[in-house]
């Protein structure tokens, strides 16, 4: 029997719930979306994720918040922050984690898909 993988999905743009849950569904995840830091910061204890997509900006928090419990409860999972706005205080922000990649919206669901199954 296959084990489950889990990304973890943060973000307040309700359509990308959507997106990710058929897009993923498809190579073998399960999504869990969070709107906000809060609901994410409760969500982490329920899985282990392999990845996690969020958001630079969340109407709660900062991405720093999430990536920070994530890497305590899932050291090994995998981080991409999106944003509309790529700039170098939010690559150093969250540089610090050793996040995966930095996307600026938009981006291909199938080049994010390349990322969390590579190996490195």
């Amino acid at each position: 029997m296959e084990t489950e993988k889990y990304i973890l999905l943060v973000d307040n743009y309700y359509p990308m719930d959507e997106i990710f849950r058929q897009f993923f569904r498809f190579k073998g995840y399960e999504i869990t979306a969070a709107p906000d830091v809060r609901t994410a910061l409760e969500k982490i204890n329920d899985k282990n994720y392999e990845a996690a997509v969020v958001d630079s900006e969340l109407p709660d928090g900062t991405v720093v918040e999430v990536i920070s419990k994530l890497k305590e409860r899932c050291p090994k999972a995998k981080v991409f922050v999106t944003t509309l706005n790529l700039n170098t205080s939010l690559r150093k922000s969250v540089n610090r984690f050793n996040v995966n990649a930095v996307l600026e919206k938009p981006f291909r669901l199938d080049t994010l898909a390349n990322m969390i199954t590579s190996e490195k």
